[in-house]
């Protein structure tokens, strides 16, 4: 819709010429753009989804980890995906703050490690 809307200013201003329009175009551009950001920050965000693929149970899946926002394990059939991102189920758990500095610094120290050897190797 906003690419069909875009294509016909371009050719209004093509055929009407640009000084009449072009200020109304951007007028109208900016209105969308802000009014999509109002609207996207007032409303809700979907809850996740907690339904276990396997069984189908409403409230079943929860992270596999506590200390990780990755992976999914069913309570009732022990369904698990370890590929699987738990960031919005742990997040309607709770503050995600202390999973998420722990995620980091697990990762730029794999960093570390991994330039270490390099530099051994050489």
């Amino acid at each position: 819709m906003i690419l069909l809307g875009s294509t016909l200013g371009a050719v209004w201003i093509v055929l009407r010429g640009p000084v009449a329009l072009f200020g109304v175009l951007v007028a109208a551009v900016m209105v969308l753009g802000f009014g999509w950001v109002l609207i996207s920050s007032m409303m809700p965000a979907a809850p996740a989804d907690r339904r276990c693929p396997q069984c189908g149970m409403e409230d079943g899946l929860r992270p596999a980890h506590e200390d990780t926002t990755r992976g999914i394990r069913c309570r009732s059939c022990g369904f698990t995906d370890e590929t699987a991102s738990a960031w919005m189920i742990a997040e309607e758990d709770g503050p995600l703050q202390e999973v998420v500095l722990r995620e980091r610094k697990d990762r730029r120290n794999a960093r570390t490690e991994r330039a270490q050897t390099e530099d051994e190797q050489r």
